[in-house]
């Protein structure tokens, strides 16, 4: 419990359950102390602190740090009319935190936050004090994580985009409007299998909305999607991709960052899907394509769901387990496990392959994480489905999880509709591969001079502008980080590195040439 009493200069103080939250001869002068001692060897974006109670710091933080903006997070909401001094707030809530950080500040920006503790809370709220910080330690590695997958992957993702934007071929010109009748999502999940059959009896109920890692299970049971949707970079995504070269017209809703063989980018329907924040948009503006915007997402459900709530109100998941399963990972049959079965052997067997899956995941957490937190807004047009005799290991959250029954009951509430939803859709009217080579050939020349330029204006590398910016991020993250975050001009380290990888794309360019 917190009460509340006067400090010998008059002003306010507050005790929890014995211990001081501020001093009670003047709380002001112990908040200036506080400032004037906190140490941070560089220029932070954000300084964070952990329940400062009635928030005498920050005026002090505002002081010593005048281009910094300030944060608290909130213990408990006891002292809700002091978050006016911050610049934001957060309130503890168990794994909560770890996401809010993550969805608020992001992963680039770790790098220029500082994190500290006011003291006197450590000793009034011990549990609450532990925890955050696992949070907080949580957020920095998850950050840290996700920086290092895009650094890893930007080479292979821009040469994905610029492929894309070179050679597909067939793309629908496709507008997001509502459909009277609800999406199912079909992940693969080992839980997919048991459903199945109810989605046989009312495909005629539903848009069937089907990740590319489901494919191979729904039509090898002749349940054919309305429309595929695939967000992998990997080379091994054409893997699950393999059975819509026999099924060419199916829409393959795709991020232009995904990996997809040139045939098929010239064969088969395509909805593109851009992210709108990385050089993918860029290339497909160069090239005259058009794509419908999507959220980026660590998994391919994620973007999924957003996408399937724009189309309708009401969006059912099957097989979206997101946890360990003590055998196969994925419903089958699963095209990467046909691919691993002729390399079985007695010594190397099946079974040491699907062992694997009976263990924890980090990624399935992340996931399970972000279902689980999503808002209102979201959680409560979107339900999971399952099968009553193999309950699932976790909830989402507030997302609703139905049996076959409750699942097969709400279809029903659907009058079937034999028209499809692509029936009225054209094609986009797209230039030649030739035609959108050259103007892309053209762009990178002007792209190199924009370098040169930038390089040797001995401008800082935060203020270039936001075309440039892009282009920084994606062929140079990490140098770009270092040198923002210092406040630096780019280096000459950087600068080789833009060339070298803008160099790696127009070789692509080259050989579409030859």
């Amino acid at each position: 419990m917190i009460s509340f009493a006067t400090a010998k200069n008059g002003s306010k103080t507050c005790i929890k359950d014995g211990f001081p939250l501020h001093s009670s001869y003047n709380p002001e002068k112990e908040a200036e102390r506080f400032a004037a001692t906190l140490e941070v060897p560089f220029e932070p974006s954000w300084i964070i602190i952990t329940e400062p109670a009635l928030s005498y710091p920050a005026q002090f933080l505002r002081q010593k740090f005048p281009n910094t903006k300030i944060c608290a997070i909130r213990f408990c909401k006891d002292f809700m009319d002091y978050d006016k001094n911050w610049d934001k707030v957060f309130y503890f809530e168990n794994s909560s935190l770890k996401d809010g950080l993550f969805n608020f500040f992001g992963e680039e920006a770790t790098g220029s936050l500082f994190f500290a503790s006011w003291k006197p809370s450590e000793n009034a709220f011990p549990d609450i004090y532990i925890e955050a910080w696992q949070n907080i330690k949580s957020y920095i590695t998850l950050s840290r994580d996700v920086l290092g997958t895009r650094i890893y992957f930007n080479r292979r993702w821009n040469k994905n985009s610029l492929k894309f934007a070179l050679y597909v071929k067939n793309v629908l010109d496709f507008k997001i409007c509502k459909i009277d009748k609800p999406v199912v999502i079909a992940a693969s999940g080992p839980s997919l299998e048991r459903i199945i059959p109810y989605l046989k009896a009312n495909k005629s109920s539903f848009f069937l909305l089907v990740v590319s890692s489901a494919v191979r299970p729904l039509i090898e049971q002749q349940l054919i999607p309305d429309a595929v949707i695939s967000t992998d970079g990997g080379w091994y995504a054409q893997e699950h991709l393999k059975q819509l070269k026999f099924f060419k017209d199916i829409p393959l809703f795709i991020s232009t960052e995904s990996y997809l063989p040139a045939k098929m980018l010239q064969s088969n329907a395509i909805v593109p899907l851009s992210y709108k924040d990385s050089i993918e948009a860029l290339l497909l503006e160069k090239a005259g394509i058009n794509a419908v915007k999507s959220e980026r997402n660590g998994t391919v459900s994620g973007t999924a769901a957003e996408l399937a709530l724009q189309l309708s109100d009401e969006v059912f998941f099957c097989g979206l387990d997101l946890c360990s399963s003590n055998g196969f990972q994925h419903t089958q049959p699963n095209e990467l496990e046909l691919d691993k079965v002729p390399s079985d052997n007695r010594l190397l067997p099946l079974e040491t392959r699907t062992a694997l899956s009976t263990f924890a995941s980090d990624s399935l957490n992340i996931y399970r994480n972000w279902f689980s937190t999503r808002p209102e807004s979201f959680a409560s047009r979107v339900k999971r489905v399952y099968h009553s005799r193999a309950p699932l290991k976790f909830k989402l959250g507030n997302i609703e999880d139905i049996d076959e029954k409750a699942f097969e009951n709400a279809l029903k509430k659907h009058a079937p509709q034999n028209t499809a939803y692509f029936d009225t859709v054209q094609f986009q009217n797209l230039q030649t591969s030739a035609e959108r080579a050259k103007k892309l050939k053209d762009y990178f020349s002007e792209l190199r001079k924009a370098f040169d330029d930038y390089y040797n204006s001995n401008k800082l590398v935060e203020n270039a502008p936001f075309e440039l910016e892009l282009w920084f991020k994606s062929l140079s993250l990490g140098d770009y980080l270092s040198l923002s975050q210092r406040h630096e001009k780019m280096s000459e380290t950087m600068y080789n590195n833009l060339k070298d990888s803008l160099n790696g794309l127009e070789g692509i360019l080259n050989r579409y040439d030859n």
